[in-house]
């Protein structure tokens, strides 16, 4: 497992293959593994790739490939594959071929090159049997296998005059692998099998100022992998802005044995994006809800159909896609759509998202929404036009052949499990395969996984988020700090009458806060909630009651409590999909958002639990930060519609025309106390926009407040009474604490494997 021209020493024109015994017992120290890399043990231009790759079971062919790798750099000057990392190069072993010997030099016999060729196959049962067998090969004696390693006759006639030296040269061939192979066999009777080996983890490095992001869409997968593994798309944000304003993010491309990434034209705010079966093609959904493609080479996009949720390219070719109508699929003549699947209400289905077409291209994993609003993964039979009846974990699951389930164990796990497409189920217990994973907006977690079980993860920002510090901001910028005590301050919303400030809490964790309320007179702090994920909080409109959301998508509640925790929490609202919630006027409407469509919904204030809404902003686009008024007559919120966050204006209950409020961008609205003005970011600034409503609805001015570099993203800034300023949540570092970081993994089906005693 070490053949490499270092460890083949020349005594008197014999060879000697070295160090065997050293790199065996180094591997049993080490558990078969370099410690200090993760990578197995082995030098990695040499290495085969179900070494590199730390598979259990290494046979001679192992050996055969690697002094494979010795002689095509003793005839070309460079080994088959070079990288500028020892993860570059292992990267190419594992995704791709080796270049031919004759296109390097040509003046290598045919056969030759045939031989070498065989010799550095990806798949062990497609090299030599034996040493033997390569060595007569090398000498135009034997018969290479395979469909591309038939020779001439002429090739083996004309190569008759290099025989002496190809002879010399075979016969290292021969003793070198048989000396390596005998040592191997010797030490395998003095000692036990070496530990199992487990998956190999190796981190895609990417441009310091490029992350992988969400998406507009967040509640799709950033990124896809080529069905080879060997090219991964992902949504990225290069932190460039136009204007002061922050571009939406784009498709990039990167093989994974080579550094340079692509970024792909016209694809600005894409989503969810999926590659044809011969990874020629890009899929994505546009910001505008559209099913668009894109050459994996760079070219023009191409819009295809409009009003999609999510997709996935089946073997077959054909574009398969949902809508809330159901599971569409876009064939590849291009013709007009075909409905697969239909959603049926009577059945008791609400919707069907996020879509994962299985081999075959007859049925398919999809998200399932209830008429309860309970989230669920199911098999579509796209050939029976139904839903079958099991219900499996995870609600981002994907299908590996030839018979696993990823998923999401918990709120940032990825797990995988064995399953059986046919029957529908799983079988024996899941293991854990990464956390914590970037979770996707509406439940599941982000990842990508290639049909040869490549797989790619991106890790939860959790690792990002920094303390920060609550500082009053006055209007010409001076500051005072009011908390700075190491923890996670975030969402500041001050009470009715200005005298408490609601915020979330936590200690630099994601997705796992509690709700405090600060006396601002006297800085005094009071918890509100316990362990229970509270986020998206806002006061009802007398001020006497918080309101907050608990869970995630699958088990979100709108609950509420005494702001001063004089009574106990109870339940508003239990409904699966509510992201947002905003009490409004007795009498009147308050506000709702879902987190499958993003729609923004109104229900009656005085029949809150009832649920029954109207739809108030609806459509392709993603609307998003909805906020009420104080009189509850205005919604100012977020909509993408114009491929970047803008703010917008209704009335309620509508359905009166928009009124665009933010110019060249804008992002999470927030009203003044007496609703006379709007404030929202705009790139680097905070803005105010003053709102006139007589004789009609309208902006009446627009001006730059100060500098919004301090602010964290997000919810972050609360306007004080009489505009004496804001309270806002400010990053101690603006920046990451722990590096951005996406990981690829290959061998985790290893972890299934039961464990080997001794021999």
């Amino acid at each position: 497992r070490d053949i490499k021209p270092e460890n083949i020493l020349l005594q008197g024109g014999r060879p000697m293959v070295a160090d065997f015994g050293i790199a065996l017992a180094v591997s049993a120290a080490a558990g078969g593994r370099m410690t200090e890399t993760g990578l197995s043990l082995g030098t990695p231009h040499y290495m085969s790739p179900e070494q590199a790759t730390a598979e259990r079971e290494i046979t001679g062919r192992s050996d055969i490939y690697s002094l494979g790798c010795v002689l095509y750099e003793m005839l070309t000057g460079n080994p088959p594959h070079t990288g500028a990392s020892a993860q570059q190069i292992i990267m190419k072993i594992v995704t791709e071929e080796a270049a031919p010997v004759t296109k390097l030099r040509k003046a290598v016999p045919e056969y030759v090159a045939e031989a070498v060729a065989q010799a550095v196959e990806k798949l062990p049962a497609d090299r030599f049997e034996s040493a033997k067998a390569f060595a007569d090969a090398l000498a135009g004696q034997g018969t290479a296998a395979g469909p591309r390693r038939t020779r001439t006759q002429s090739s083996v006639a004309g190569a008759h005059s290099r025989s002496i030296t190809l002879s010399a040269l075979s016969a290292f061939a021969v003793l070198s692998v048989l000396l390596a192979l005998s040592v191997l066999a010797a030490w395998g009777w003095l000692r036990s099998d070496p530990p199992s080996a487990g998956p190999v983890r190796l981190t895609v490095e990417l441009p310091d100022s490029l992350e992988v992001r969400g998406g507009q869409l967040a509640f799709l997968p950033s990124m896809a992998f080529s069905r080879d593994g060997s090219l991964l798309a992902f949504v990225g944000d290069p932190g460039r802005t136009a204007g002061g304003v922050a571009l939406p993010q784009r498709l990039f491309v990167r093989r994974l044995a080579d550094p340079e990434v692509r970024e792909l034209a016209g694809t600005l705010g894409a989503s969810g994006p999926a590659f044809s079966p011969d990874g020629e093609w890009i899929a994505f959904v546009g910001a505008d809800r559209t099913l668009r493609r894109v050459p994996a080479a760079g070219g023009t996009a191409q819009v295809l159909i409009d009003s999609v949720t999510s997709l996935s390219w089946g073997d077959d070719g054909g574009l398969y896609f949902t809508r809330p109508s159901g599971v569409w699929v876009l064939g590849t003549d291009g013709a007009v759509p075909e409905l697969l699947v239909a959603v049926d209400s009577s059945a008791g289905v609400f919707a069907l998202s996020f879509l994962d077409v299985l081999p075959g291209s007859r049925t398919a994993l999809a998200r399932v929404r209830d008429v309860s609003g309970t989230l669920y993964t199911a098999i579509a039979d796209l050939g029976a036009g139904r839903l079958r009846a099991e219900r499996l974990p995870g609600l981002s699951a994907r299908f590996v052949p030839p018979g696993w389930l990823l998923f999401e164990s918990d709120q940032s796990i990825l797990s995988a499990i064995r399953f059986s497409p046919r029957t529908g189920r799983t079988e024996g217990s899941a293991v854990r395969l990464a956390e914590p994973v970037e979770r996707l907006q509406n439940g599941g977690v982000d990842f990508a996984v290639a049909a040869n079980g490549t797989l790619a993860v991106r890790w939860s920002r959790g690792t990002r988020l920094g303390p920060t510090r609550l500082v009053q901001i006055d209007p010409r910028g001076g500051s005072r700090i009011l908390r700075d005590d190491g923890r996670r301050y975030d969402q500041p919303r001050l009470s009715p009458d200005g005298r408490q400030l609601l915020v979330r809490v936590d200690a630099a964790a994601f997705n796992t806060g509690d709700l405090w309320v600060i006396e601002l007179a006297s800085g005094a702090m009071t918890r509100l909630t316990t362990g229970n994920n509270s986020y998206r909080a806002s006061w009802s409109r007398d001020g006497s009651r918080v309101f907050y959301m608990t869970g995630n998508a699958s088990t979100s509640r709108v609950m509420t409590k005494p702001w001063d925790g004089s009574g106990a929490d109870s339940v508003v609202l239990d409904r699966t999909g509510i992201a947002e919630f905003a009490e409004g006027p007795v009498g009147g409407w308050s506000l709702l958002r879902t987190y499958e469509q993003r729609d923004i919904l109104l229900v009656p204030t005085d029949s809150i639990a009832a649920a029954e809404t109207r739809a108030f902003v609806t459509g392709p686009s993603n609307e998003t930060d909805a906020t009420l008024s104080p009189s509850g007559r205005l919604v100012a919120y977020q909509s993408d519609e114009t491929g970047r966050g803008e703010v917008y204006l209704r009335s309620v209950p509508g359905p009166g025309s928009r009124i665009p409020v933010s110019t060249a961008g804008g992002l999470h609205p927030n009203w003044s106390r007496d609703g006379r003005i709007l404030y929202f970011r705009n790139g680097t600034m905070l803005m105010a926009a003053t709102i006139g409503q007589i004789p009609a609805l309208a902006v009446v001015r627009r001006d730059s407040l100060l500098s919004a570099d301090f602010l964290e993203d997000g919810l972050n800034v609360t306007a004080l009474p009489d505009q004496r300023g804001f309270i806002a949540a400010v990053g101690a570092e603006r920046r990451a604490l722990v590096p951005f970081r996406l990981d690829v993994i290959t061998n985790w089906q290893s972890l299934f494997e039961p464990s080997r005693g001794r021999r």
